[in-house]
């Protein structure tokens, strides 16, 4: 079973970088770079380098300073130009291209967001693996007890796009001899309600 702390993706990511409960949010944003997370905070006074890259607005609710502090807009990367499965891959390819040798003489820390797998659910044409998907987009908003199989297939054709770039970053680490030093945690912020409990909530 997995659980997140949040339902939407701020309280969810202020829980995984934070570790509280996101009732204390709204007071580490009353002052963002005095409350920057521990997280951070420790590991830039351990030397690391720190670089966030993210297909969605992190400078909403004060996410990126609450996050990463004062950090240089050289180590910030935000991809909203294509859509989102582009972005994506766009992300990706610039965090693979940063894994230089700069990064085998300094520690590292690299927060990377992807939104392929956000509603509603982008991915290339070809990772459609899974059928059959909608006919029409959100047509649970008209019947709260539509058959499901559809929209989960839909998210789950955008996962397996995730799960592509995501073998992509490690293949990449392996190639630059940092898998083997590297931790890897690959967590969601929340996840989908699909009528799971058949009450009508999506």
């Amino acid at each position: 079973m997995s659980v997140s702390n949040g339902s939407v993706t701020v309280t969810g990511l202020f829980s995984l970088m934070y570790g509280l409960n996101p009732n204390y949010l709204t007071y580490a944003q009353s002052n963002p770079l005095k409350y920057q997370t521990l997280l951070t905070q420790v590991l830039e006074q351990q030397g690391y380098k720190i670089d966030a890259y993210t297909t969605t607005n992190l400078s909403q609710f004060s996410l990126k300073p609450l996050f990463f502090g004062n950090i240089n807009e050289d180590n910030f990367n935000y991809y909203k130009r294509k859509s989102p499965h582009a972005n994506d891959a766009d992300m990706v390819d610039k965090m693979i291209a940063d894994l230089d040798a700069s990064e085998k003489t300094q520690p590292w820390f690299k927060f990377i967001f992807m939104t392929s797998s956000h509603y509603s659910y982008d991915y290339p044409v070809e990772f459609t693996k899974f059928t059959p998907t909608p006919e029409i987009d959100g047509a649970y908003m008209l019947n709260k007890n539509i058959d499901a199989t559809a929209f989960v297939n839909d998210y789950k054709n955008s996962l397996y796009y995730l799960d592509s770039l995501f073998e992509k970053i490690n293949k990449s680490l392996k190639a630059n001899n940092l898998y083997d030093n590297t931790i890897v945690v690959i967590t969601g912020d929340h996840a989908e309600e699909f009528n799971d409990n058949n009450a009508g909530y999506w």
